[in-house]
């Protein structure tokens, strides 16, 4: 890396199956300009790791979902791990890239745990085995990186917060035992920005905070109900959140978001759409680099040099960096303008196409 900064987009593996795409193509905007792809094929995989580090990210927070029917169970069992599991260990270029887990333990598609036994000796050490001891893998002075989506409901299921401390303790303890420094770990709180909402995460041992998506989730002072929210407020609301944050508990990651649009999900009677245009996400992103720099001036943790994007993939509620026929290399070029990850100059070119997910052919990758 040629700079001192972390940039990394939240991403959402659902894209290998082409009954997903089918209420997307109804907004032909947001069609990749690959292509309706298989998410599942190398070559995607390639191309959005070229595409990024070109641009100036360099790993992914993945979305991770445990099935339902496997909790308390072992060995685990994922949902669409497909990315992960099979895209990137084919890709050239993984070796460039890190990505880290985002456990979507809140999702009504995945689950949680069952118990601290099941924590501590099913999924941890299937974690640890599995995705930490990658190479590939993002890990901090040794230590993996591992963002949890729902700390309140990992605090219900462990039974209150004192053993759910205890049990992220021992998990920390499992990731020394395997060779690594320790484990990071970094909650999602974006329904509440009031410094005071950072307490029960302080509780829990966390280490970072974190926002998968501002400000739709965050009921901000700017959102008029009833009323279409105007990007630039919206904007300027992003940086009040980080502000606010801030001054919390326990260090807060800044996350950039693009905007919100969720109609292809079936939510078309939502007053929530907004969009960024390129020039004010540019200027949202020069925020954030001015923020991690007064950071940088008084500590070094990952809180004054990491920034999130917000998002790459959620096509469904239209906030997505990558490269789409509606807006093209736009977004990626105003993040290249900003947190340069090279010096070289990039090209906005398409490589090999990878598999569409409507042609025969994926099927035989299963």
């Amino acid at each position: 890396m040629s700079n001192h900064y972390l940039v990394g987009a939240l991403m959402c593996p659902l894209w290998d199956d082409e009954a997903r795409w089918k209420p997307i193509k109804g907004y032909p905007e947001r069609e990749p300009v690959i292509g309706w792809y298989d998410e599942a094929d190398p070559k995607t995989a390639e191309f959005e790791i070229r595409t990024c580090l070109e641009h100036g990210i360099s790993f992914f927070a993945v979305c991770w979902f445990r099935d339902k029917a496997n909790l308390g169970k072992s060995p685990i069992q994922t949902r669409f791990g497909h990315w992960t599991d099979r895209a990137l260990p084919k890709a050239k270029s993984r070796n460039q890239f890190r990505y880290a887990l985002l456990w979507e333990n809140l999702n009504d598609i995945a689950c949680g745990i069952a118990d601290e036994t099941d924590f501590l000796e099913n999924l941890v050490p299937h974690w640890i085995a599995t995705h930490f001891k990658k190479k590939t893998y993002l890990k901090v002075d040794n230590k993996p990186v591992l963002f949890l989506h729902g700390p309140d409901k990992l605090i219900a299921e462990l039974g209150g917060i004192e053993r759910a401390a205890s049990a992220l303790e021992k998990a920390r303890m499992l990731c020394q035992k395997a060779g690594f420094a320790g484990l990071i770990v970094l909650g999602q709180n974006c329904s509440k920005m009031t410094p005071e909402a950072s307490a029960p995460l302080k509780a829990l041992g966390l280490d970072y905070s974190f926002a998968y998506h501002w400000p739709t989730f965050a009921g901000a002072p700017f959102m008029v109900p009833g009323l279409t929210p105007d990007p630039k407020r919206m904007a300027a609301g992003q940086a009040l959140a980080w502000k606010n944050q801030a001054a919390g508990a326990v260090p807060h990651i800044l996350t950039a978001s693009i905007g919100w649009d969720s109609r292809p999900w079936g939510s078309s009677s939502s007053p929530v759409r907004w969009k960024l245009s390129p020039e004010q996400w540019q200027t949202l992103l020069e925020w954030a680099k001015t923020e991690l720099d007064s950071r940088a001036a008084t500590g070094t943790g990952l809180e004054s040099r990491m920034l999130l994007l917000d998002n790459w993939n959620e096509y469904g509620e239209g906030h997505y960096l990558f490269p789409t026929k509606g807006d093209g290399y736009a977004y990626l070029n105003a993040l290249q303008q900003v947190f340069p990850l090279r010096g070289e100059a990039h090209r906005d070119a398409l490589p090999e196409r990878p598999q569409a997910v409507s042609e025969p052919a994926r099927n035989s990758q299963r």
